[in-house]
């Protein structure tokens, strides 16, 4: 986890320092979205700092959580959709995105570490 955040964190902060003009590759419109790419940077590097909590979930027998996982991911993210995208458009839909990225590896930590006494993230967590 600590490598994948080593490899993530100057990948994110290049698409942060230098979005627009790499979206600007793919035509002016799209600049329009460099919001959206700030927010899914750094959800993903909550992500990454997360590590492998699914994986671990379903290779110890704990498949069911991360079921449980699923449905509240889209539960969330359909309801944070309803809301976020008309007010804010493609940022609110980020957005959206974030959150659900968020609370999902939040769970997950949580259940890993309390079912498996795995700590897969690159946090000293105890439960």
């Amino acid at each position: 986890t600590r490598s994948i955040v080593v490899v993530a964190i100057p990948i994110a902060t290049v698409f942060m320092l230098i979005g627009k003009q790499f979206l600007l590759l793919f035509g002016a419109d799209f600049v329009r979205g460099y919001p959206a790419l700030l927010i899914l940077c750094i959800a993903q590097l909550f992500s990454a700092a997360s590590g492998s909590v699914g994986v671990v979930l379903n290779m110890t027998g704990n498949e069911k959580y991360t079921a449980i996982n699923v449905g509240i991911n889209a539960m969330t993210n359909i309801f944070l959709n309803i809301f976020f995208i008309p007010k804010w458009g493609v940022s609110g839909a980020a957005l959206s995105t974030a959150a659900t990225i968020i609370i999902s590896n939040t769970f997950c930590s949580y259940w890993c570490i309390k079912n498996t006494g795995i700590n897969p993230t690159i946090l000293r967590l105890k439960t």
